[in-house]
């Protein structure tokens, strides 16, 4: 039989194909079927292409003979504008134009599932993404106000507390305002002068100061400091002090409609001549970050607990928590605040919500496409769908693979990425059991010489065809 056939026999009859937890199991195994007299058999173990948005679209559109996986180094997908859109797989390192995806409002809704299982975030995360979509993303109040219910329903009002939702504090997702690739040669984007880490002193410093005298800061963006705007319009590039004390949004307002952009500091030669121009004075340059929700939405709508009696406003990063201070990163309701929101060390014990996206409009086209005539890896074109849209293309059936071609509109007939890659490390069993496997027995394998490479670009199975009678403790 193939894999699936042994899959659906052993479900149909028994429980599941084989899961081998240890060594002793796998040596049990290899006693059965040498009795047998068979060299190859099916276990349960087995894995997928996986989409960018972690989607669990099956749709697939491969030219003929693809994934062939050529030179055991071909992991990434791309669309041929020359083949009518075929699929090939490609070497994840090479350049090509790309494809995005943004889904309206309108496009779909989400359906919240309350689960009353103590885990701690990541824990949490886990659990959404392999049962739902993902842990719980909120956009609007409406959204808010069906997570309530959500949870009401569920427990009728027997549990006030707190519980996990999906956004979280990235403390490595800074980046720059100005977003303009040719600006930053290699190293550029990534270059800090900051005076300590950034400690996010009070759950709040989002934006990022220079000092008088060079070094830098994390500071509540909310907070007024004059600032530096680039200018790079007309060949220039020049750096020009705002003696105007403003946030850091409006700042980056300022200069974006008289300049080009708030400061970018690609190296201390650029800090220099920064320092030059403020006079002593601190300011504002272009660097920031913002929570994320764990499903890669931006964050757009806020509802944080305010200030209470005995009860700081919400985030705070545990400031007058004795032991928690500069450890709360990841995100909770608050049941017994009528839902706000507050910032809550992740690896805490709690319930969650998870949610599953439904479409509220044409079930055949979701997914609104923008081809990116830039050529960038697929690890780059990820990012900037990432930072500029949803996420890579995920196509999920004919239809939108249509509405993907005319994207491109006859300008180009090349290669494109879009979010399909091949995860070597995503194998898992057939019985997805807690019951059956702990989490250090679900990582047990033993492969023949070296991990699997996937020579040929189809082998998303492993051989042993065995099926568990029962479920043993």
């Amino acid at each position: 039989m193939t894999w699936t056939e042994a899959q659906r026999y052993c479900r149909e009859h028994h429980t599941d194909l084989v899961s081998v937890r240890n060594e002793a199991e796998n040596q049990k195994l290899r006693s059965l079927y040498n009795d047998f007299d068979y060299s190859d058999v099916w276990i349960g173990l087995y894995r997928t292409r996986s989409w960018s948005d972690n989607s669990s679209s099956s749709f697939s559109f491969w030219k003929t003979g693809q994934p062939d996986n050529a030179g055991v180094s071909e992991y990434c997908t791309a669309v041929s504008f020359s083949d009518s859109g075929k699929w090939t797989d490609e070497n994840c390192g090479q350049a090509f134009p790309f494809i995005c995806y943004n889904l309206t409002e309108s496009a779909f809704s989400r359906q919240y599932h309350f689960v009353y299982e103590s885990k701690s975030w990541t824990e949490a995360q886990r659990f959404c993404r392999e049962n739902y979509t993902d842990l719980a993303t909120i956009e609007n109040m409406e959204e808010m106000n069906s997570l309530i219910t959500t949870w009401n329903d569920s427990v009728n009002g027997s549990y006030v507390g707190l519980a996990w939702i999906g956004l979280y504090d990235d403390l490595n997702s800074w980046r720059w305002s100005y977003d303009n690739e040719s600006f930053y040669k290699e190293g550029g984007r990534d270059f800090r002068g900051w005076y300590h880490v950034p400690n996010n002193w009070n759950g709040k410093d989002m934006c990022a100061f220079i000092g008088a005298d060079g070094p830098w800061f994390n500071q509540n963006c909310q907070s007024y400091l004059p600032f530096v705007c680039y200018d790079g319009r007309n060949g220039n590039n020049d750096y020009i002090w705002i003696n105007q004390h403003m946030s850091w949004e409006e700042a980056q307002r300022y200069c974006r409609e008289y300049y080009t952009d708030l400061a970018s500091v690609r190296n201390w030669t650029d800090n220099q001549r920064i320092l030059s121009v403020v006079g002593g004075f601190s300011a504002w340059i272009g660097l920031y970050r913002s929570r994320l929700w764990s499903d890669q939405h931006d964050l757009t709508y806020e509802n944080w607990r305010p200030e209470m009696m005995y009860s700081p406003q919400q985030p705070d990063n545990g400031l007058d928590i004795p032991g928690e201070y500069g450890n709360q990163h990841c995100t909770a309701v608050s049941f017994s605040s009528s839902g706000q929101w507050t910032d809550e060390n992740c690896l805490a014990k709690l319930p969650f919500i998870c949610y599953t996206r439904f479409w509220s409009w044409s079930p055949y086209v979701s997914h609104q496409y923008h081809f990116v005539d830039e050529n960038k890896s697929w690890t780059e074109a990820q990012r900037y769908c990432r930072e500029n849209y949803t996420d890579l293309a995920t196509i999920d059936n004919m239809e939108e693979m249509n509405s993907l071609m005319n994207t491109a509109k006859g300008r180009y007939f090349g290669l494109a990425w879009i979010g399909l890659y091949d995860d070597l490390r995503s194998w898992r069993w057939s019985l997805g059991d807690d019951a059956l496997c702990k989490e250090t027995e679900r990582s047990f394998k033993n492969w023949n010489i070296q991990k699997p490479m996937n020579w040929g670009g189809n082998s998303g199975v492993e051989s042993l065809h065995l099926c568990r009678l029962c479920l043993m403790a």
